[in-house]
């Protein structure tokens, strides 16, 4: 027979999202079941920055100075913004309000057992090696789930179960809430670089038409190492392979094929599936909620997720606890959830899929860029947009778009 056991609830997936839903039930005197499918520590695709809703909700929970101590992490306080060409702007990245550093790279290798642990201390139960593959009813309720650990079945009972299992949650597709479309979605490729022509401490974003709609990125390290990566929206990728144009962007785009001339590659480049806001399903259901990836939370336009990550799990835990204490499960008192998100995330990210669904967004890129070269100040915005501290809704300010696409044509008009 399976085991049995009880908790109050089970989250599903010990990524931030669920760490920091265990840790905030934990710190309110719950017992959650934080269940993880891997051994931690383990590898995490990942652009692996920090940025400021990041370090942010880090501060809030009390777990900033735990981060940024740790010798993997670094702080970078400087970006650029580079073409096949140039280095169109370097600007300094905006700091927090109490004037600590807006952006650290750290491994998610690293940061999410800092997470996991934190949430053990509180008082969170860790089950490694545990991969849940059902979500158990009973009348229509949500009685527990079922799963394999060690090798062996396992049954835990619980009333509410919280999916933090990532872009291909099962606990999605359990509850019926599972839908990623396409043309919301990237598929992203990373690996790690030691060895570059010269030490890096800025991060760099990369314009190249080819990843138009997505972004590049190259994200310092401690030690001389180097994240670098890309990620394409999903359905632009069509036939292609995504290793292919990872291979090609490394190799001839001229800013990276100069620093990475001896560089060594030191894994083979990894993929994932980024899930991009603006999905309009359901992120709730009977007994359910769903955080992080698996509620597709993702920053559609520069794949940062991590921070929209930390405000889910951290609200997943207060309406959880909020439904224990009202002994009610069902999904008319779980809808409170989805709107704290929209709440907190929509101001933010809701344009940012109009922007990237844009059929002109070739040119719209590419208009930015050519402002940016020349406003330091419009350069110095796409900075704090890019590191979350400008929210992304100035996109469809008039203020913003004018000037922009204004300077764009004249531009077009002097080269004819």
């Amino acid at each position: 027979m399976p085991g049995k056991s009880d908790y109050p609830m089970v989250i599903v997936g010990a990524g931030p999202a669920g760490s920091a839903a265990a840790l905030t039930l934990a710190r309110k005197g719950l017992r959650p079941l934080l269940a993880e499918r891997f051994t931690f520590p383990r590898e995490k695709v990942c652009g692996d920055g920090l940025t400021f809703r990041s370090l942010s909700i880090l501060k809030e929970l009390n777990l900033y100075e735990r981060v940024s101590s740790h010798p993997s992490a670094l702080p970078v306080k400087e970006a650029r913004v580079v073409t096949a060409e140039k280095t169109v702007f370097a600007g300094p990245i905006p700091s927090l309000p109490d004037g600590t550093v807006g952006f650290i790279s750290i491994p998610r290798r690293e940061l999410d057992l800092i997470l996991a642990r934190a949430a053990v201390e509180a008082g969170a139960e860790f089950a490694e090696n545990f991969t849940v593959t059902e979500i158990l009813k009973e009348n229509g309720k949500t009685v527990g789930v079922a799963g394999i650990q060690d090798g062996r079945e396992k049954i835990i009972r619980s009333n509410l179960v919280i999916g933090a299992d990532g872009a291909h949650s099962i606990v999605a597709r359990q509850a019926g809430l599972y839908r990623l479309k396409p043309r919301f979605c990237e598929v992203a490729i990373r690996a790690y670089f030691t060895d570059l022509d010269e030490p890096v401490n800025w991060l760099e974003l990369y314009y190249e038409r080819r990843i138009i709609p997505g972004f590049a990125w190259l994200f310092p390290q401690a030690g001389n190492i180097c994240n670098i990566g890309i990620g394409i929206r999903m359905d632009r990728l069509k036939n292609r392979s995504l290793k292919t144009i990872y291979q090609g962007f490394i190799s001839d785009y001229p800013p990276l094929k100069k620093r990475l001339k001896k560089a060594k590659m030191l894994a083979p480049p990894r993929g994932t599936l980024i899930p991009g806001y603006g999905q309009s399903g359901k992120i709730f259901a009977n007994g359910v909620l769903l955080a992080g990836d698996a509620a597709s939370l993702v920053d559609p336009l520069v794949g940062e997720g991590v921070g929209s990550a930390l405000l889910s799990g951290v609200a997943a835990g207060e309406i959880a606890s909020r439904a224990v204490s009202a002994g009610d499960f069902s999904e008319s008192f779980l809808r409170q959830y989805q709107k704290e998100i929209r709440r907190r995330l929509d101001p933010d990210f809701r344009f940012a899929p109009l922007f990237q669904n844009w059929p002109q967004i070739h040119k719209a890129a590419a208009a930015m860029v050519l402002r940016a070269e020349k406003d330091p100040d419009f350069a110095q915005k796409m900075i704090g947009m890019a590191s979350g501290a400008i929210s992304k809704r100035e996109i469809a300010r008039w203020s913003f778009l004018a000037p922009t696409v204004w300077g764009y044509w004249m531009e077009k008009f002097k080269r004819r």
